[in-house]
């Protein structure tokens, strides 16, 4: 059973090949809403889900999900149930190690964290909640434009500069939709606006585009 790339339950005697050459690190068998899940995590960051079908064994509706290491990792992430749907939601701790709850008079219904060098005990607001997070940019946004097929947002942004002769500088800069953080950055040229953008795809081509429409 060493030989191949699977996982397997074994009690009730059912295989499922993943395909590839990645290793699963671990897996997990969870129920949510009354829907059984099979979770499993592989080595290069990726986390595949199954339906359980918890009479015969039987895996099902496969879903291999975006990069995102399974329990704890450089960006944890809150694994949860909506609608008897299967949802990700991002943790703001990274380079976490283990988690594991916890439930007493000092700590209802809250969670120990441990990092490098720390241990962490908290709680997780209501995921549906809306929460408002600010990130700087340093300069004016004029427009955004979320694309879901690469989880990134693109942002038309402008800069004043000192210099008189060049006094506004315009960007299209691209951000992570989970982490925020910048991925690229282009440059206008001078004198050029980034008015409008939006997320497009071609019916001759499988690629997704930002379009952006300057002056």
């Amino acid at each position: 059973m060493w030989t191949d790339i699977s996982v397997r339950i074994f009690s009730l005697l059912t295989k499922e090949n993943l395909g590839g050459e990645i290793i699963p690190r671990s897996v997990l068998l969870c129920s949510f809403e009354g829907i059984s899940y099979l979770l499993c995590a592989l080595g290069d960051g990726h986390l595949i889900n199954f339906l359980l079908n918890m009479s015969t064994g039987v895996l099902t509706d496969r879903k291999k999900n975006t990069t995102r290491v399974f329990a704890a990792s450089d960006w944890s992430t809150v694994i949860y149930s909506s609608n008897k749907k299967l949802l990700y939601s991002n943790v703001n701790l990274k380079e976490v190690s283990h988690m594991c709850p916890v439930n007493s008079a000092a700590f209802s219904d809250s969670f120990a964290i441990a990092k490098k060098g720390e241990l962490m005990i908290g709680t997780i607001d209501d995921i549906r909640k809306l929460h408002i997070r600010s990130i700087p940019l340093g300069e004016h946004a004029l427009c955004i434009c979320h694309q879901e097929q690469s989880r990134t947002f693109a942002i038309c942004s402008s800069k004043n500069q000192s210099n008189a002769e060049k006094s506004e500088l315009h960007f299209i800069r691209l951000l992570d939709d989970q982490t925020f953080d910048f991925i690229s950055t282009y440059a206008l040229d001078t004198f050029e606006h980034g008015c409008s953008i939006l997320s497009c795809s071609f019916s001759d081509d499988a690629n997704v585009y930002y379009c952006v429409g300057t002056a």
